[in-house]
């Protein structure tokens, strides 16, 4: 792959079987502006556990939390950046057997950004917003 933007790398079947065993996404990483602040809100309402802490360089924290299935998010917060976190466009969504208990958890919270609604025929979810705006969709499991 050359690196150039819109470039497509083509596989042959073989490959694209053994890289569909072999890969999966380790973790999402978010830029925020409270550490203390985002540690609560992905370990209270996800119930997500800090796996560890670091500073990499003067004034730059990074946290990893995740769970025991392998789930993992990436809190980076970074002083000489504050006030930068911009939330994704993106959502991070995430499947839970207690749906009923986090939409009412998230309206205690005032973190509720919709009503909970079916999408694409079957998928009972609705979305929430963490400390810096980015959107997260809770999902009901089936």
């Amino acid at each position: 792959m050359s690196g150039k933007r819109g470039c497509i790398c083509i596989f042959n079947d073989s490959e694209i079987e053994r890289r569909k065993t072999a890969m999966y996404v380790k973790w999402i990483t978010l830029q925020v502006n409270d550490m203390e602040a985002s540690k609560n809100f992905y370990g209270q309402f996800l119930g997500l556990k800090e796996q560890r802490e670091f500073s990499p360089a003067p004034g730059k924290t990074i946290c990893f939390l995740g769970d025991d299935r392998g789930m993992q998010i990436e809190l980076i917060c970074d002083d000489q950046a504050k006030g930068e976190a911009h939330p994704s466009a993106a959502n991070i969504g995430v499947c839970t057997d207690h749906y009923d208990d986090m939409y009412q958890k998230s309206k205690e919270c005032g973190i509720l950004l919709s009503e909970p609604m079916v999408m694409g025929g079957n998928l009972h979810c609705f979305f929430v917003s963490d400390p810096d705006g980015t959107k997260l969709q809770i999902i009901q499991n089936e």
